[in-house]
């Protein structure tokens, strides 16, 4: 059988093509190699800037894994060694007399009226704000009250104060907590520093105001009306245990109205709270 004989173009076309397509397909798959490793670093970096920018958010209430826990912890705390330094810090830790008591006493409250009414506004308003700044002031709020009223129902024993002057402490801490707790709750609902600093500065001159000007009036020699030291809580606990010598303290009908008023002064602003922080979610 006769072979075709060769022909040289033919051959020389298809070997064209083949180098052509060779030569396509190595850059093909030298374009897919360097795609490949490009778009990995590139999702790597993407994933590397979202996790740094999670890490640069500041913590809110609601973000702590322990809240609310740690906080409730740290003020079980601050209550224990508060009562160490004042009501057993003398040197008989046995039964006290009630008048022995009665300062220890009376300084133990001073202490966790300072703890509601001044540390916790400033822990609360120089931290980033929750998601939920009302609910997260009625949660502080329900953790500070429990724990002091446990601590000031048996100092009252100790002390032989009657029962309603137990219950016009107990008030007292509860009305202020209430009226400082809307405050809080107000300030957290803004994020502006300044906005914040000028809600703890409310909070102090509410708080300590009244004594503030008590001792300004007596250093002037104008003494104020007894009844203006119930503008305070530091001052109107004072007021409320106090009695002249060799009688017991009873509760007024004008001292009632003094400890409800800030609870009453504050349902506003609790309500204001809530309405701002629901606009911003709109």
């Amino acid at each position: 059988m006769d072979e075709r004989p060769d022909n040289p173009t033919l051959s020389s076309a298809v070997d064209s093509s083949a180098g052509w397509l060779s030569s396509d397909a190595a850059s093909l798959q030298s374009a897919l190699e360097a795609a490949v490793p490009q778009r990995h670093s590139t999702l790597t970096q993407q994933e590397r800037q979202h996790k740094a920018g999670r890490a640069r958010r500041p913590a809110t209430c609601a973000q702590g894994s322990g809240e609310p826990r740690f906080f409730a912890f740290f003020w079980g705390v601050f209550l224990l060694v508060a009562a160490a330094m004042t009501v057993f810090s003398g040197r008989d830790l046995g039964v006290q007399e009630p008048s022995t008591a009665r300062p220890g006493v009376l300084a133990l409250i001073e202490v966790a009226l300072a703890g509601v009414c001044a540390l916790w506004p400033m822990v609360r308003l120089s931290q980033a704000g929750p998601a939920s700044p009302v609910g997260a002031a009625l949660a502080d709020l329900l953790v500070l009250v429990v724990p002091a009223q446990g601590v000031l129902w048996p100092m009252v024993w100790l002390a032989k104060w009657p029962w309603t002057i137990g219950a016009g402490l107990a008030t007292l801490i509860v009305s202020w907590g209430a009226l400082v707790g809307s405050v809080v709750a107000a300030g957290s609902a803004r994020n502006d520093p300044g906005a914040r600093t000028a809600w703890m500065l409310l909070v102090l001159a509410a708080t300590a105001g009244a004594p503030a000007a008590l001792a300004l009036a007596i250093w002037v020699g104008r003494p104020l009306p007894e009844a203006a030291a119930l503008a305070s809580p530091y001052t109107a606990a004072v007021a409320l245990v106090s009695a002249p010598s060799g009688l017991t303290p009873r509760m007024s009908q004008q001292e009632w109205l003094a400890v409800l008023a800030p609870g009453a002064a504050s349902a506003p602003l609790w309500v204001w709270a809530g309405m701002r922080v629901r606009r911003r979610r709109a």
